[in-house]
C-alpha cells in the first residue's frame, strides 16, 4: 500500500541519517588512533632537541607532521644500534615498543592503537 511504502521510505531515510551521524562522530577518532600526529606533536613540544626516528614502513602521517624531517629506520640492525644509544625518540609499533620497554631499552612516553612514542635509554 502507498502508506506502507511511505513509512518504509521514512524509516530507511532515518536509518541512513543515523548511520551518517554515527560515521561523522566515530571516523575522526578512528583515524586519529592510527595516525602518528599526536605522537609527533608530543615529541616536538616536549622534546624539541631530541632526534626523532620511525621504525618500520614509511608512515605518511609521521612524515607529514614532521615536514619530512623524521629519520626512517628500515632494518632491525639499525634499530638495535639506535636502542643502544640513549636520548633518541622512536615511533614504532605498539607491540615492539612494549617489548623494548620490557627489556629495559627504552620508556614509552605515549601510545595509540598502532604506534608508540619511545625514548631510548641505556
Amino acid at each position: 500500500s502507498p502508506r506502507f511504502k511511505k513509512a518504509m521510505q521514512l524509516l530507511v531515510a532515518c536509518w541512513l541519517l543515523v548511520m551518517f551521524i554515527v560515521t561523522l562522530i566515530c571516523m575522526p577518532q578512528m583515524v586519529e588512533e592510527k595516525s602518528a600526529r599526536k605522537l609527533v606533536l608530543e615529541a616536538n613540544s616536549k622534546y624539541p632537541n631530541m632526534p626523532l626516528f620511525l621504525y618500520g614502513n614509511h608512515e605518511f602521517s609521521a612524515s607529514y607532521y614532521t615536514n619530512g624531517r623524521i629519520k626512517i629506520i628500515e632494518t632491525p640492525q639499525k634499530l638495535d644500534e639506535l636502542l643502544l644509544t640513549s636520548g633518541n625518540l622512536l615511533i614504532l609499533s605498539t607491540e615492539l615498543a612494549k617489548d623494548t620497554e620490557l627489556h629495559g631499552h627504552g620508556k614509552i612516553l605515549d601510545i595509540n592503537a598502532a604506534h608508540a612514542l619511545l625514548v631510548t635509554k641505556n
